[in-house]
């Protein structure tokens, strides 16, 4: 349990001002955790009680405490009792506290075939292989990080008084499991977890036009971990709204009312529009709305263990009694696990969107192939996705015979698909 007190003092000599004292107490020792390389120890271990600085953080803002309540049960009292004079109770920090007390469990990874089919009920039948593995199956490393970076962020978040993560994303990840088959000694690694949505990419070569409210968003991203050398001279459709921002940037640092702080960020920020220039005038990307694949976290992916996958790397995901190939398309954050492209999502549930994802609870099982990928990356063939999926599975022990591969049609828009040869070296 993670307590939290929190004290308000309102004081005459600082102008009515209130000073925030933020306390770490009575936290028990953690499980060791262990973390991507370079290895960090746990701040906590040890210390049996921390004081965090009584002072805001510069230049992040209070969030209204309501906020903070989203996907999990908050109780509040308010306790008066009778005090002495104003100007005497004013002065006394005793006099008005306020505490915020978290309790929050730790969960434990689902490492037998009960807990798996608890998630994913129809999971063992459609893989059988998996119950011939699961007896030397380990917990992979990442697991103890994932949850230790959850952990952080929410010490972090309530000592700032910011926005917890919700119950759901908290518990968003169910397992992380090292598995080999016992007689192919293939090795695998089985995720379960929710389904969030995203919605990058971006190809000039087989898709030279997009919406335009895609074109000017600032929040779209265009690229994808995942990418090879262009192969066509058609620009990249992102390129027009990267332009138009560079742009708008060096108008408003010309402008004589831009603060030098601003000033200094629009700079920066129009070095990182350049650059992105730069990669989609020379590289192809992923497409989330076309093509099928998924995110892991970036810690999981730069990891050289045995386990660990890449991007490139083959993948199947179970969900009910259907199974999906896919590559390992992009990495994401470290403290969220269980995200695919719109194509995927949307195979699973019509209405999934960015905003909108198609699997709320943990029911989802990636398995992923490390070392799996092909190089060069080039852009994807969904015949050739299925036929890799459809091998790696044979030596995993296959689909059952009620199971099938779901094949992925090209919905590229015939006319606007670049035919080119695949690309000689790695870039």
């Amino acid at each position: 349990m993670i307590k939290f007190l929190l004290s308000c003092l309102l004081g005459a000599a600082l102008g009515g001002g209130v000073v925030y004292y933020l306390y770490v107490s009575d936290t028990p020792k953690p499980e060791p955790i262990t973390a991507i390389t370079p290895p960090a120890p746990d701040p906590y271990e040890g210390l049996p009680s921390i004081q965090v600085s009584p002072t805001k953080p510069h230049g992040e803002k209070i969030t209204d405490i309501r906020s903070l309540t989203k996907g999990f049960d908050f109780e509040s009292t308010v306790d008066i009792t009778p005090g002495d004079t104003a100007s005497a109770e004013r002065m006394l920090s005793e006099s008005y506290v306020a505490r915020l007390e978290i309790d929050l469990k730790e969960p434990t990874p689902a490492l037998t075939a009960d807990h798996l089919t608890h998630a994913a009920p129809l999971l063992l039948q459609q893989l059988p292989g998996l119950s011939e593995a699961l007896p030397t199956a380990t917990v992979h490393p990442y697991w103890h990080t994932l949850y230790g970076n959850k952990k952080q962020r929410t010490v972090n978040s309530a000592h700032h008084l910011l926005k917890l993560l919700t119950k759901h994303n908290y518990y968003d990840c169910n397992t992380v499991l090292n598995l080999q088959h016992p007689e192919s000694k293939r090795k695998a690694l089985l995720i379960q977890s929710d389904m969030d949505v995203v919605a990058d990419g971006s190809d000039g070569d087989r898709l030279p036009s997009m919406p335009d409210e895609i074109v000017n968003s600032t929040y779209y991203q265009p690229t994808t971990s995942y990418s090879w050398a262009k192969q066509t001279d058609t620009p990249n459709p992102m390129v027009a709204g990267f332009i138009k921002r560079m742009g708008n940037a060096e108008k408003e640092i010309a402008a004589p009312s831009t603060t030098s702080e601003r000033r200094k960020w629009l700079k920066e920020r129009k070095q990182w529009l350049k650059r992105s220039i730069d990669e989609m005038n020379s590289r192809s990307f992923l497409i989330a709305e076309y093509d099928p694949f998924i995110v892991l976290p970036v810690p999981i992916i730069v990891d050289k263990s045995a386990y660990s996958p890449n991007v490139g790397d083959y993948a199947v995901v179970f969900h009910g009694d259907r199974a999906f190939p896919a590559i390992v398309g992009d990495a994401g954050p470290d403290y969220k696990m269980g995200e695919a492209s719109v194509r995927l999502a949307r195979e699973i549930s019509a209405d999934a969107g960015p905003y909108h994802r198609p699997v709320s609870d943990l029911s989802v099982s990636y398995l992923v192939f490390p070392g799996s990928r092909k190089q060069p990356h080039r852009a994807p063939d969904y015949d050739d996705i299925h036929a890799e999926c459809t091998r790696l599975l044979s030596d995993f022990g296959g689909l059952a015979e009620s199971s099938s591969l779901h094949q992925w049609e090209d919905l590229l828009p015939a006319s606007q698909t670049a035919a080119a040869p695949a690309p000689q070296t790695q870039q």
